[in-house]
Parts: C-alpha cells; sequence; structure tokens
C-alpha cells in the first residue's frame, strides 16, 4: 500500500513539473504547439485530481500509526497542486487570445503564424537535407581521390613485381643453361672416363697375351 502511495506521489510531482514548464515556456510556443500544451495540461490535471483522490483513500485504509506520517506527504502534495485548475484554465484563456488573433490575422490578409513557423521549419529541414548532401559530396571526391592515390599506388608496385619477376626470369634462363653445359662436360668427362677404361683394359689384356706367349 505504501508502495503504491509512494508511486501515485512520484506521478503527481512529474505532472506538476510537466505543467511548471509549459507555464514557463507557453509565451515562446507557435500556435500548434499552444494547442498540444492545453490539451496536455487538462489531461495531467484531470490525472493529478484522481491521484490525489486515490492517495487520500489509501490513507484511509492504513493503520493509525502510518496515517499521520502519510498525511503529511498528502498535504504537502495537495499545496503544490492547490492552484493548478486556476493555472491551467490561464493558459486556456491565452491560448483562446492567441487563436484569436491568428484569425484577425487571417482576415486582415496575413498568414497564419502556424503555417509561417510550419514553412520555417520546412525550410530548415531543406537546408539541413541540402548540407548533408554536400557533406557526402565532399566525402565522396575525398574517397575518390583515396581510391585514386591507392590504385596508382598499386600500379607502381605491380610495375616493380613484374621488373622483379623478368630479373627472376633472366636468372632463371641463365642458370638453365650453366647446369646443362655442366650436364653436358659431366657427361663428356663421364665418357672419357670409360674409353680410358677399356684402353687400359685392352693393354693389360695384351700384356697379359705377350707375357703368356713368351713363357
Amino acid at each position: 500500500m505504501s508502495q503504491r502511495f509512494d508511486a501515485l506521489t512520484a506521478q503527481v510531482q512529474g505532472r506538476l513539473d510537466g505543467l511548471a514548464t509549459i507555464q514557463r515556456d507557453f509565451g515562446t510556443m507557435d500556435l500548434d504547439t499552444k494547442r498540444q500544451s492545453v490539451a496536455r495540461a487538462k489531461r495531467d490535471l484531470q490525472s493529478i485530481h484522481a491521484s490525489l483522490q486515490e492517495m487520500e483513500r489509501l490513507i484511509q485504509l492504513m493503520p493509525k500509526r502510518d496515517q499521520g506520517f502519510f498525511q503529511t506527504d498528502m498535504n504537502q502534495t495537495s499545496a503544490s497542486a492547490k492552484d493548478l485548475d486556476q493555472a491551467v484554465a490561464k493558459l486556456e484563456a491565452d491560448l483562446a487570445q492567441a487563436e484569436q488573433e491568428n484569425r484577425d490575422n487571417i482576415a486582415k490578409g496575413g498568414l497564419d503564424g502556424a503555417l509561417v513557423e510550419s514553412n520555417r521549419q520546412a525550410a530548415g529541414q531543406v537546408m539541413d537535407l541540402v548540407n548533408a548532401g554536400l557533406r557526402i559530396t565532399r566525402d565522396t571526391a575525398a574517397t575518390q581521390n583515396r581510391v585514386m592515390n591507392t590504385l596508382a599506388d598499386d600500379r607502381a608496385l605491380l610495375g616493380h613485381i613484374a621488373s622483379n619477376v623478368g630479373q627472376i626470369q633472366d636468372e632463371a634462363d641463365s642458370a638453365m643453361g650453366k647446369a646443362k653445359r655442366m650436364m653436358g662436360r659431366v657427361f663428356f668427362n663421364g665418357c672419357m672416363g670409360w674409353i680410358i677404361a677399356i684402353v687400359l683394359i685392352l693393354i693389360a689384356a695384351l700384356i697379359f697375351v705377350v707375357q703368356s706367349k713368351c713363357i
């Protein structure tokens, strides 16, 4: 029960703060905002009265020892809301005066204040969109420049790589030629070795035959 009482107290205080803000800023609002603010103030006023009535009932249901404490809070909240009816009535009167002034301006060929404000806001939104478009254009141009610079660097790197590949290919061809020549020499040396071995064998055989005949 006490939790519900505290919640209602917080709700009432929040709506009181909202009404105070409306009262403070009402003179600077455009006509449409004034209409919306008065409608909200009337709803908040009804809600505050309903909350205060419920808070009063809750106090009656509480134990006697707790009623005094919560009644003090209730009295403080009620005191804050005491002049709300007059405050909201004044807001309604100010709105009615603004409505009449607007009708007078229209009758005199002037523009609706709400329409002027709406056009001003629309123009501001258009300018925001234009500025956003300009920022995007500048960012896109900067991105394109970075991409072009990156591509140029990549082309230079690829050219350097191609040059290195050409050098490697030339060195590989040279090494292959040397390897072929070395293989040729090895083959030639091998053949010569076999020929020499055969000649030596023949000489040895001839010597053996000659010695055999002499014996």
